[in-house]
């Protein structure tokens, strides 16, 4: 990432941290804010895209901490028993983009994939279940900043790509499982599953992309039929 990439991932978490703190202790009477948190992820996917300019990425920015920015001064006024953070949110800004680019880009990349074509098979920018794991993540890594003894959880992202494949092979079982080929390769993936249950996320990768490829097929076929 160049510096000014560097500098922009450091203002997304540190907005997160705000919108999060606030955020969680509203959502069980208000609901998870499904919409904020996919701008928490549109904005990362935009700073982490090779096709956008740092203009677009300043411009997502600003309108980012501008809604959450919004947003807390409106729960404040609505739940005036909130409570704010004794904690400052200023870490060192190096420990961000190593734990980033170290823990967090590989995996984050596969998520955009994943959530790119849930997302236009649903035909909805809002995909709340895998918005749940982004955010279970950003909630995660936001304290792994804090304190690097606590989990990163990329766990989450790499739950979240698992969660949003299976959904479409799920509600497509009668295609897949009318295509020979197709259906042997998914049973071989879920033994490999289960052989590999225990391993690292970052060494489990490979069986995300044989995931992308069935459903890539599975979606082919069903583009096909429609």
């Amino acid at each position: 990432m160049t510096s000014t990439r560097e500098n922009l991932l450091f203002r997304l978490f540190k907005d997160y941290y705000k919108f999060f703190y606030i955020e969680n202790q509203i959502a069980l009477i208000e609901g998870r804010n499904y919409e904020i948190i996919y701008i928490f992820y549109d904005t990362l996917s935009t700073i982490r895209s090779k096709d956008t300019t740092s203009s677009q990425w300043m411009e997502k920015l600003n309108k980012l901490t501008q809604i959450v920015d919004d947003f807390v001064s409106c729960s404040f006024a609505m739940y005036p028993f909130l409570q704010k953070s004794d904690e400052t949110f200023n870490p060192n800004k190096n420990i961000i983009i190593k734990s980033f680019n170290d823990n967090v880009s590989d995996i984050f990349d596969q998520f955009y994939i994943t959530y790119s074509r849930v997302s236009t098979y649903k035909q909805s920018m809002i995909v709340e279940e895998l918005l749940i794991e982004f955010n279970n993540f950003l909630s995660h890594f936001t304290r792994y900043i804090l304190d690097q003894d606590l989990s990163s959880g990329v766990t989450h992202l790499y739950r979240g790509c698992l969660d949003g494949y299976k959904d479409i092979v799920l509600e497509n079982t009668t295609m897949l499982l009318s295509d020979i080929d197709m259906r042997d390769k998914f049973i071989d993936l879920r033994v490999q599953e289960c052989d590999n249950i225990g391993l690292k996320e970052e060494n489990k990768l490979f069986i995300l992309e044989i995931y992308k490829q069935i459903t890539e097929d599975i979606l082919s076929l069903y583009q096909c039929h429609e």
